[in-house]
């Protein structure tokens, strides 16, 4: 369905394939983000 649409709308002869893949990005950023602060926080409290 996609490819037809962008055929018709972009007025192409051929499509390439379109591939979908789930994006994990926020994901992982929320997890780095997460360690570091805990990282953080026991650095703070071992210096206080």
């Amino acid at each position: 369905y996609f490819r037809r649409q962008l055929a018709h709308n972009l007025r192409l002869r051929y499509v390439p394939r379109l591939v979908f893949k789930f994006d994990t990005t926020f994901d992982d950023a929320d997890h780095l983000d997460d360690l570091l602060r805990r990282k953080l926080g026991r650095a703070r409290s071992e210096n206080a």
